[in-house]
């Protein structure tokens, strides 16, 4: 299971990022999570995502309490990635400006 870690720190009583993902060409492979790191659990999780979502941008909105620290979690079943033999994909995290 290829698993990526994005660590974040909020400041403020809550924060809304951005989860940016271009798929690649198994979108059903992918999944993420978001993780409270004093606590342990999960506070926020991906959409599933299926095969018409192939080769698309995929974009959600996530509110966290904050202040907090959290850990991004994304995750690809098959093990080969997002990136680049069967497309292209990557992510992005930011805060949210809605």
């Amino acid at each position: 299971l290829n698993t990526y870690h994005h660590d974040r720190n909020l400041q403020s009583s809550e924060r809304c990022i951005k989860i940016t993902i271009f798929l690649d060409q198994y979108p059903v492979d992918t999944s993420w999570i978001i993780n409270d790191q004093s606590s342990g659990s999960t506070v926020a999780i991906s959409p599933p995502y299926d095969d018409t979502m192939a080769s698309t941008q995929q974009t959600q909105i996530s509110c966290l309490a904050a202040p907090g620290s959290y850990s991004f979690i994304i995750r690809d079943d098959y093990e080969d990635g997002i990136c680049c033999e069967w497309g292209n994909g990557y992510y992005n995290v930011t805060q949210s400006d809605d």
